[in-house]
């Protein structure tokens, strides 16, 4: 699903429509915060945890 909508936001670079521009806007509004490398580390640890992949 993300790799969809990915894609679907790539390409409205390119093509507009209306609709998916609205969607768009609505998940930046919802999601506009990039995390930080401190944030992304805690995400990537806690994804290695819930894998059996944790760093000791």
């Amino acid at each position: 699903m993300e790799e969809e909508l990915r894609r679907l936001f790539d390409f409205q670079k390119f093509s507009v429509n209306l609709r998916l521009a609205e969607m768009k806007d609505e998940t930046e509004k919802r999601y506009g915060e990039a995390l930080s490398d401190e944030e992304l580390e805690q995400v990537n640890a806690a994804n290695n945890s819930l894998s059996g992949n944790a760093i000791s």
